[in-house]
Order: C-alpha cells, then sequence, then structure tokens
C-alpha cells in the first residue's frame, strides 16, 4: 500500500535511518543537501524548500537522526523568531 499526500508545511522534520545508511547518503553525495535527500529518499520523503539540516549519530547508537530545517522557518530564525 502506497500513500501519497501532496503538500504538507512542516517547519522542521526529524527522522532516523540506520547509520549504515546514513554514512552510505552522505558518502555518496556531493554535498549535504544530497546527502538529506538521499537519505530522505530512503524512508520515501521527498522535501521541496528544505533549506538546512544534518546527521547526527551518538556515539555507539544503531540509528542516526536526521534533522531537517525548512526555507520558511530558517527565514523567521533570522528575523528573531
Amino acid at each position: 500500500m502506497r500513500l501519497v499526500m501532496d503538500q504538507l508545511f512542516i517547519d522542521t522534520l526529524d527522522f532516523q535511518v540506520p547509520v549504515a545508511t546514513a554514512r552510505r547518503c552522505d558518502a555518496t553525495a556531493g554535498s549535504m543537501a544530497e546527502a538529506l535527500k538521499a537519505a530522505c529518499a530512503e524512508v520515501g520523503i521527498e522535501l521541496i524548500d528544505y533549506e538546512t539540516g544534518r546527521f547526527v549519530t551518538h556515539g555507539g547508537a544503531d540509528v542516526t537522526l536526521v534533522s531537517l530545517q525548512s526555507r520558511a522557518y530558517n527565514e523567521r530564525m533570522r528575523r528573531g523568531g
């Protein structure tokens, strides 16, 4: 079964992928944006207008947190909230 949502406007998105998946996405990408896009594709998410993000892995963990922030969210934060 495949569910499709046309649009969902959210400021931040956090999800987890296995550490090996995050490392593969990071190693094969030419930029952080490409690595984050690849991680999203691994879990079936296509993002539009996401400007920044990061991978966070704590020592000994078997999953990596993928944390993304939308362009609109970043603009609001730059203006002071």
